[in-house]
């Protein structure tokens, strides 16, 4: 049985990209990596491009990190760096994907009862921030609200009827707006969507993480893991080490990015305080060879 094969591109942006797989139909079929640079592929882009018809099944990647300007970021593709625009890797195996769930629900289901545009105001009829002090306060957390979900620790996760999802793209899915007990989301709400609040919790994240790993059949002799983590979630070093213990000695490589893409309404977006891994199946025995670090 003939092996997974990959071809890689470098393409000046997502338009690019859904091109290509617009136009040929085998993308569907493919497991597609991306790298971008933060700088020039628009954060709004995302989902947009991956949730179309001819968009592969899978996407793995996110954003470059390390650069502070325009123009600064490397991505290399072909023996060539590249300071803007996205490199692509696209390969015929098939990939299972995992993502680290760090967070545990905490308290009841709300139910949003005033917004405005992507401004959460109220939550079951009291103000959004409040609620949030509320549930942090019961929970004995010594964090007030607003520096909880600037950190991610606290968490705004949406249900609507087109699914489930973060409320927006910040560590904690909604920032507080300064005198006021609302949170801005960054993407439009609706009266009656319900949300949930969520805390991190890396001891669970970790038991999770090794469990759905073990689902997929992780380790085999015939895989390899890609794992990408987001740069903003310092406790992720957590999950990447879980990574690696259940990892054994079977090849795993990993990176740090800038935002990471995640499933999200039948497409990907760039998601922050994630880790997603891919399990990449081989088809013709194990893989040759080792990682080495350096």
């Amino acid at each position: 049985q003939p092996g997974p094969c990959a071809e890689s591109f470098h393409l000046g942006g997502l338009d690019e990209l859904q091109a290509l797989w617009d136009t040929d139909p085998s993308w569907a079929d493919s497991t597609t990596l991306v790298i971008a640079d933060p700088f020039s592929v628009p954060l709004a882009a995302w989902h947009g491009a991956t949730s179309g018809p001819g968009a592969p099944a899978v996407i793995l990647g996110g954003y470059a990190s390390g650069a502070t300007r325009p123009g600064a970021t490397s991505l290399l593709c072909d023996g060539t760096i590249h300071g803007s625009g996205l490199v692509v890797l696209r390969t015929t195996g098939p990939m299972d994907l995992v993502s680290s769930d760090r967070s545990v629900v905490v308290g009841p289901m709300r139910t949003v009862t005033a917004v405005e545009g992507d401004e959460l105001l109220e939550l079951d009829g009291v103000a959004a921030l409040e609620v949030c002090e509320s549930v942090l306060a019961d929970l004995g957390v010594l964090v007030d609200a607003t520096g909880a979900l600037r950190s991610g620790m606290l968490r705004l996760t949406v249900i609507t009827s087109e699914g489930t999802g973060p409320a927006g793209p910040g560590p904690g899915g909604a920032w507080p707006e300064p005198g006021t007990g609302a949170l801005r989301c960054g993407r439009p709400l609706h009266r009656g969507d319900q949300v949930a609040l969520t805390l991190s919790d890396a001891e669970a994240a970790a038991a999770g993480l090794g469990q759905r790993l073990g689902a997929v059949g992780w380790p085999r002799a015939t895989d390899m893991l890609v794992a990408f983590a987001d740069l903003d979630g310092g406790e992720l070093v957590d999950d990447a080490a879980a990574v690696a213990t259940n990892s054994a000695d079977a090849p795993a490589v990993g990176v740090f990015a800038e935002g990471v893409l995640a499933p999200r309404d039948g497409g990907f977006d760039i998601t922050s305080g994630v880790l997603t891994v891919g399990v990449l199946r081989g088809g013709r025995g194990p893989y040759a060879g080792r990682f080495s670090e350096g």
